[in-house]
């Protein structure tokens, strides 16, 4: 029996040496990426300092210059994802670089009418060297292409409050790396235009000129968001779309970003009527920005996870802890052949209500998110299932269409 214990021991000790030379060797390759900056929609900020430092090589998003805001997505959340930029040197997406291993951050954000600071911040470079590595298993978006292996992007957001969020992201995968507080480190009086000019008449100092009330209010005015989150909802009643004024922005919802992040364990199920269906793959996006999309057991009326050998976290069958959904996407194949998708945007407060009520006491189960589609492929019912508790998710946003020619 002793015997039995020190080989135990040893093949753990083996193991675990294993996987910290593993972790040593990630951490000292080269990948490519670049960092981008992102405000919250609503809030339009000026990035003056913004560089993600690499154990070799850096890349700089902030030079004071550019005034960014985000007016496509809902107020307020954030909009991630492949091709969103902030400020930055095209020639540095060519260029490997070491695994990022700190922060310099510092902005100014228009509507709390001050500056905050995030000095020298040490990022977790551990876990982002072992997703670089990994690399993203991407769909194909036609059915003559082969599965693409990717590498990740840096994606740094900021929040009313100073709060800064880092993601890896990707098309379709985005992970959060990170979360930390930036200081207020200066208050910012904003002056009339009449002021700043009389104040350069004086003194042949610009310094005033970005700190008007006229810019101020304009830049303020172009990032107005389209549209809201939909925050109010009836019980199982018809979806209620706030409209978006001026007010809002200025009772900033400290906390809320925060509250995105919470995770619970939980997965997606779908049902349909077809005699036989396959799933083509499956699209989540959380509160929290995170997103993912997985392989299903046909794409493209092929088996590719079998074909390429897809990792299980890029499976349609992966559960893993996830933040709320926000919106959802489902492809699959009918009976028919056809390929059909299901795209719902969720209203906001229902199913972060929904979530709530399903897990209470018991956090730890395993959550089913079940979309079931009735038989004309014109609707369909969702509910959450967590043991023997089951809510249902009534105020949804929800269309269902035939795609034509591999969309």
């Amino acid at each position: 029996a002793m015997k039995n214990i020190i080989i135990t021991l040893l093949v753990l000790l083996s193991s675990l040496t294993s996987c910290k030379e593993k972790e040593k060797e990630n951490i000292n390759k080269k990948y490519h990426w670049v960092a981008y900056v992102k405000p919250v929609s609503g809030y339009p900020i000026r990035a003056y300092r913004g560089v993600v430092y690499g154990k070799d090589g850096a890349s700089r998003f902030g030079n004071g210059q550019s005034n960014l805001f985000e007016d496509d997505e809902p107020f307020p959340h954030f909009s991630i994802g492949a091709g969103t930029s902030g400020v930055f040197g095209s020639s540095e997406e060519e260029e490997a670089k070491g695994v990022p291993t700190h922060l310099d951050v510092s902005w100014l954000s228009y509507v709390e009418k001050c500056q905050y600071l995030l000095e020298n911040q040490p990022l977790d470079s551990l876990k982002i060297a072992q997703l670089l590595e990994e690399k993203v298993y991407r769909i194909s978006i036609a059915d003559d292409i082969t599965p693409t292996i990717e590498e990740y992007n840096i994606q740094v957001g900021l929040a009313p409050g100073g709060v800064v969020f880092v993601w890896l992201h990707n098309y379709g995968r985005v992970i959060e790396v990170g979360r930390y507080q930036a200081k207020k480190i200066k208050d910012i009086d904003f002056v009339t235009k009449k002021e700043a000019d009389e104040y350069y008449k004086r003194t042949g100092d610009v310094i005033l000129d970005e700190h008007t009330i006229e810019d101020r209010d304009h830049i303020i005015e172009l990032g107005l968001p389209k549209e809201k989150i939909r925050m109010q909802y009836q019980q199982c009643g018809t979806p209620v779309t706030e409209p978006l004024v001026m007010d809002d922005i200025f009772k900033i919802p400290y906390g809320l970003w925060d509250s995105y992040r919470k995770r619970y364990l939980w997965k997606m199920t779908l049902i349909t009527k077809d005699k036989t269906k396959y799933i083509h793959s499956y699209y989540y996006q959380g509160l929290n920005l995170e997103e993912e999309i997985l392989f299903g057991e046909r794409t493209w009326g092929e088996n590719q996870i079998e074909k390429y050998k897809i990792p299980k976290k890029f499976q349609y069958t992966s559960l893993i802890p996830r933040a709320i959904p926000f919106v959802i996407f489902i492809k699959w194949f009918g009976d028919d052949g056809k390929l059909y998708r299901l795209w719902n945007n969720f209203n906001e407060a229902e199913v972060m209500d929904s979530f709530e009520k399903a897990f209470k006491g018991q956090e730890n189960e395993v959550g089913n998110l079940i979309i079931e589609v009735n038989d004309t492929k014109t609707g369909a019912n969702i509910r959450l299932r967590v043991g023997e508790r089951e809510v249902e998710i009534c105020n949804v946003d929800l269309r269902i269409n035939e795609i034509e020619e591999w969309q």
